[in-house]
């Protein structure tokens, strides 16, 4: 599966890039997403896009670029990663990303959006990373200094 992209600098090697899978695929799989829902990979992918270009895209280039490279639409990414993410809301997980998340909504009627659960869970894998490899990851990335910033 290609997860580079032409305007973006990061670039993991093997083992930084299956932690990150694994890692957001673990949390999907808290938040009561599966595999068999089309959003639970546009999820890995739009944050994969995110963690690449080291959160320089607005969302809809996010969804352009997800969409470009499984040969879809960007409305249809927007659509998957929205139907999923209601998804946890509907089986009752909002405790669940409040917990992962660290915060708590205060309407508890209104839900997260794309790009705010895209974001955090963006966040959430950067800072494991981190946490995993230290300030210095040897041979992860082409630009450094794109973890100093959390």
């Amino acid at each position: 599966m290609n997860r580079q992209h032409k305007n973006c600098e990061m670039s993991f090697n093997d083992e930084h890039l299956n932690f990150v899978e694994s890692e957001m695929k673990n949390v999907m799989l808290e938040f009561g997403l599966y595999p068999n829902l089309a959003g639970f990979e546009l999820i890995i992918e739009a944050t994969f896009v995110m963690l690449k270009c080291d959160y320089r895209l607005n969302i809809k280039d996010v969804y352009r670029i997800v969409a470009e490279q499984k040969a879809t639409s960007d409305n249809a990414v927007e659509k998957s990663i929205r139907h999923a993410i209601k998804h946890i809301s509907r089986m009752g997980r909002l405790e669940k990303i409040e917990e992962i998340f660290g915060f708590s909504f205060i309407d508890k009627e209104s839900f997260i959006t794309n790009n705010q659960f895209i974001s955090l869970l963006y966040l959430l894998i950067k800072k494991r990373v981190r946490e995993k490899w230290g300030n210095i990851i040897p041979m992860t990335l082409k630009s450094l200094n794109s973890f100093e910033r959390i």
